[in-house]
C-alpha cells in the first residue's frame, strides 16, 4: 500500500508531539503515531521521511508501513 496521490500532491506534513500529521487538504489529515520524539518530518518523492530525536531515520511509504534507513 502506498500514499494516495492527493497526500503527495498536497505535500504538507506537520509534527505534533510524537505524531506526524500528513495532510491531503487544509481540513483532512492522517496521523502517524511514531511513539518516539520527532526531530523533523518531510516529503521525499512519494515517501514521508521522519527523523527521530535519537537520530533514527524512518521512511514511511504509507501511514501503516515504514522502514528504518
Amino acid at each position: 500500500m502506498s500514499w494516495d496521490r492527493k497526500f503527495i500532491d498536497y505535500g504538507i506534513v506537520a509534527v505534533e508531539g510524537q505524531k506526524v500529521k500528513v495532510y491531503s487538504n487544509p481540513q483532512f489529515c492522517i496521523n502517524i503515531d511514531v511513539g518516539k520524539d520527532i526531530q523533523s518530518a518531510y516529503w521525499s518523492g512519494d515517501s514521508v521521511i521522519v527523523v527521530l530525536e535519537n537520530g533514527e531515520t524512518r521512511q514511511y511509504t504509507s501511514y501503516q508501513f515504514h522502514q528504518t534507513l
